[in-house]
């Protein structure tokens, strides 16, 4: 089918090669029209590579001041108080205040490109709230977040850092190997089944953790304890295994312990969990999983007893985060484990487990039912990509929570 004109919405999500395909729609027409739209998400991107051979035009705004035009950028004309408010846009070069909905011009960084390109950001919207984004900025901890940040508040295409490091958690001397006031559970299946237990000694007290090991199975022996004894032993309020190492006995197990034992399953595209109705199943992306992981030991919600093993801290530096193509030919970010990483998928169940399991009420499962489409319109001309800061949905329904029963 010929066309004269072709827009594309959230170029980035597309397949490999579609760009190029949608094109070709245009071969006939005597003034073809291609305007592409997308929130960047990596370097190298469909929409970075897009507006990367374009002219690249950025919004520059004049300060009130000395009259020094500049497009706004967060490390340098964004400021705040300690206490998160009284966000103020200020003048990069005098740092006065400065009007960022003053009118302004666009300007090419790269005048003989033949297309148009746009960089579109939320500190030029006259309904962004600034101090949202201010509290936002300084509570990125988890790559996923920081992601966001870049992507839909600026519009800039963010690519995580690789290994997650061990020098910002929390290590400190305290019993370990005996149960305390509140514990959850979490177990990774394999050949063996790794399992820890973080505990709290009492109320609003630091979760640390407290027991770790590989079991051999479920119900063990007269000289080794399955993880039967261990439930026991402890008493977890919650428990979350992994449903993908040995599928008929974590059900199994799961439905002894029903309502308080849930199994992990990984679904793409869920980077929140996902709690089905009438199951016992939690259903998360592998990625924000160990994004969650690392980000709640990095802002030191969870404490590692002084003298762990060698062997557990490698199995949660085992994992380097890249941006890696999907089937689909997309970049997506993907953890690749170097060596064996159980421990850390298990303690990341056990973390899940206790901050859905201590939260009051019963669970809200939330759906694309109970999302508002955010519709946004930006006008490019000729050939135009342009990179949005944007989400498609917000939800109104907060986070999940165990299922009902």
């Amino acid at each position: 089918v010929d066309a004269d004109v072709v827009i594309a919405d959230e170029v980035d999500l597309w397949k490999e090669g579609v760009i190029e395909k949608a094109k070709e729609r245009l071969g006939s027409s005597l003034y073809p029209l291609f305007r592409g739209f997308s929130q960047p998400q990596y370097p190298g991107g469909p929409i970075d590579q897009l507006y990367e051979k374009s002219d690249q035009r950025h919004y520059y705004v004049p300060c009130g001041s000395c009259g020094e035009k500049q497009h706004l950028l967060w490390d340098e004309n964004v400021v705040f108080s300690d206490d998160l408010t009284n966000v103020k846009i200020i003048c990069r070069k005098c740092k006065q205040p400065m009007d960022r909905l003053a009118k302004g011009e666009w300007v090419a960084h790269n005048r003989n490109a033949y297309s148009h390109g746009y960089h579109i950001s939320k500190l030029y919207s006259p309904r962004a709230d600034l101090e949202a984004m201010a509290r936002k900025s300084v509570n990125l901890t988890e790559d996923g977040a920081i992601q966001s940040f870049y992507n839909a508040d600026l519009g800039i295409p963010y690519k995580p850092s690789g290994t997650p490091g061990l020098g910002d958690y929390r290590i400190e001397a305290y019993p370990t190997h005996q149960p305390m006031a509140e514990s959850y559970l979490g177990c990774d299946p394999g050949k063996m089944l790794h399992t820890v237990v973080l505990g709290r000694p009492s109320y609003g007290e630091p979760l640390r953790l407290i027991y770790w090991s590989p079991l051999p199975d479920f119900n063990g022996s007269a000289k080794t304890p399955g993880l039967e004894e261990i439930w026991n032993e402890y008493h977890p309020r919650k428990g979350i295994i992994d449903a993908g190492g040995e599928p008929r006995a974590t059900k199994t197990w799961a439905m002894q312990h029903y309502g308080r034992v849930l199994r992990w399953s990984h679904r793409p595209n869920k980077p929140e969990p996902i709690y089905p109705n009438d199951s016992d199943e939690v259903h998360m992306e592998r990625t924000a999983l160990l994004d969650f992981l690392y980000g709640t030991l990095k802002r030191q919600e969870v404490w590692l007893p002084a003298g762990i093993e060698r062997d557990f801290l490698e199995h949660l530096e085992s994992n380097i985060r890249e941006i890696k193509k999907d089937k689909n030919g997309r970049l997506i970010p993907i953890y690749t484990p170097q060596r064996a990483d159980h421990y850390a998928f298990a303690l990341a169940f056990a973390i899940l487990a206790a901050g859905f399991g201590s939260t009051s009420g019963q669970p809200v499962v939330v759906s694309r039912d109970g999302a508002m489409p955010v519709a946004v319109q930006h006008v490019g001309e000729m050939d135009t990509p342009v990179q949005v800061s944007s989400p498609l949905w917000t939800s109104t329904g907060g986070p999940g929570r165990w299922p009902r029963r």
